[in-house]
């Protein structure tokens, strides 16, 4: 995207300074109950008002007027974004991105128009003032003597209150130059109880300015705010069912799925100026002791512990850089003991480049305490750039527990019948945030395509959705990611005629 993230922080890098972020987390409760928006608008305050200017005596010009161009329809997605862990859910606009960010016990959400150059973004997340008697006023002028004293110069477009779900809110724009050209940020502040508030912090340019408010004044004016109490039972609710939907997983139907085939997978990038190929992915599943996890093992000199059998998923790639040219081999190996009661996993990859390489890998496993007792602590370590070199460990949770191999091929072993839980939740591993985390799905029939099911997950709280879809005899043939990556069956033939368009060898 254009909007380059590094001019998102110079604007955003810091909240007022009464105010400081706080931790959303599966025990939060909160105080407001399921209440539709109501967004009645105030009158436009203090539009065209400069703020002083940081040298003395140079009056600071206010932004050139663009030229008016006839305002594209703003559209909503039909269903809303659940922020859960902010009570919060909203219908954003048409063609959004939405990406979790997690430091230490803070919460935050990069969205985004999918657009490219990207037309708006901004970040959302939770904030408690340090002065319970604050309000969306004083918080916003705390904020703009924060910039004053800093010496920033800018011109406030508009200071406007409003009401949303019947509570105070408001909206603070401006410009600010950035070289050559003026950002316009802006802040949406929702008071949600005494010194607590959810913040948009939003970035966008001249030209894009009159979309960009109107999209996301449209948005906020969708919110609805749910008690955090009832959001805590409703998860708690949805991890019982989890536990059931996961009892049929028996040895009986793993070893079903085991059947030696290798698979071949084509991954690509939905854009508007057409598909960008990502990677050929290959998946077979196959009966195989644990000790075949490390890919240089020699089957005849395994241990005792490490000849144990069970469901084994081999999943190679070759994925194209951001270049179209340099290429990353992986390799991975998910290995799962039939009764589900030891794990292990190894991923390795290596870019195809000459010199020193950036290789990522990751070791993950739970093995058996004593004889034939499940093991409970999993301990995981990566390495690779930015990556920590400590094993991290956890004590599994004793219910609603997947292991992490068998969280790839959830949506082949679901029962696809109508009394399965189409709304539950399970405990399983997470790469992105590398932390064991609460993994939210939905599974329903396709209406569109009989025989066909739909499985959505998310794979922590408030993440977005990844869709899997599969057909009447259980086999994917469509998983789509939130970021627009695409994975479907194709065959070697056409796998060498996409690349070699490229100039490349698969």
């Amino acid at each position: 995207m254009c909007l380059a993230f590094w001019l998102f922080l110079a604007i955003f890098g810091s909240l007022p300074a009464s105010m400081a972020q706080t931790t959303a987390n599966d025990g939060e409760t909160g105080e407001n109950s399921v209440l539709k928006s109501n967004n009645n608008s105030y009158q436009t305050q203090n539009k065209g008002v400069s703020a002083p200017n940081s040298v003395p005596g140079k009056p600071l010009a206010p932004p050139p007027t663009p030229a008016k161009v006839p305002l594209e329809k703003i559209e909503l997605e039909s269903n809303p974004y659940d922020f859960e862990s902010l009570g919060l859910k909203i219908q954003l606009p048409k063609g959004t991105l939405v990406v979790k960010d997690s430091a230490g016990n803070a919460i935050s959400w990069m969205v985004a128009d999918e657009r490219d150059p990207a037309r708006w973004l901004f970040r959302v997340n939770a904030v408690t003032s340090n002065d319970p008697q604050s309000d969306t006023e004083s918080q916003m002028q705390n904020h703009l003597q924060t910039l004053k004293a800093a010496g920033s110069e800018f011109t406030v477009l508009f200071d406007r209150p409003t009401k949303i779900c019947g509570l105070p809110a408001r909206f603070l724009w401006l410009s600010t130059p950035t070289g050559d050209i003026r950002a316009i940020s802006g802040w949406f502040m929702l008071q949600t109880g005494i010194g607590n508030f959810i913040v948009f912090s939003i970035l966008t340019t001249e030209k894009d300015f009159e979309y960009a408010e109107s999209a996301i004044d449209r948005a906020v004016s969708t919110i609805e705010l749910r008690d955090m109490g009832t959001v805590q039972m409703e998860r708690e609710a949805r991890l019982q069912l989890g536990a059931l939907v996961l009892k049929p997983l028996t040895p009986a139907l793993l070893k079903q799925k085991a059947d030696g085939k290798k698979r071949l997978f084509r991954s690509w990038r939905e854009t508007p100026e057409g598909d960008v190929e990502l990677a050929w992915v290959s998946i077979e599943i196959s009966q195989a002791p644990r000790g075949l996890v490390d890919m240089g093992a020699n089957l005849q000199n395994l241990t005792e512990s490490g000849k144990e059998s069970g469901f084994l998923i081999a999943i190679d790639s070759r994925s194209i850089g951001d270049d179209g040219l340099t290429l990353t081999s992986s390799r991975n190996r998910y290995w799962v003991a039939w009764d589900c009661g030891s794990e292990a996993w190894s991923v390795r990859s290596v870019p195809q480049i000459p010199g020193p390489k950036n290789i990522f890998s990751q070791t993950g496993a739970r093995l058996r305490v004593s004889g034939e007792l499940p093991g409970k602590d999993l301990a995981v370590l990566t390495s690779g750039i930015g990556a920590s070199t400590e094993p991290q460990t956890w004590t599994i949770p004793t219910t609603a527990y997947l292991a992490h191999p068998l969280s790839f091929m959830l949506a082949e072993m679901l029962a696809r019948n109508p009394d399965t839980p189409n709304h539950f939740a399970f405990w399983s591993f997470d790469p992105a945030s590398e932390k064991i985390s609460q993994r939210t799905c939905k599974w329903n029939a396709d209406k569109s395509n009989p025989g066909q099911w739909i499985l959505e997950t998310q794979t922590s709280l408030d993440a977005p959705a990844t869709i899997d879809v599969v057909d009447a005899q259980g086999h994917l043939v469509l998983r789509k990611d939130p970021n627009g990556v695409r994975m479907a069956p194709t065959t070697l033939l056409e796998i060498e005629r996409l690349w070699k368009v490229k100039g490349l060898q698969p």
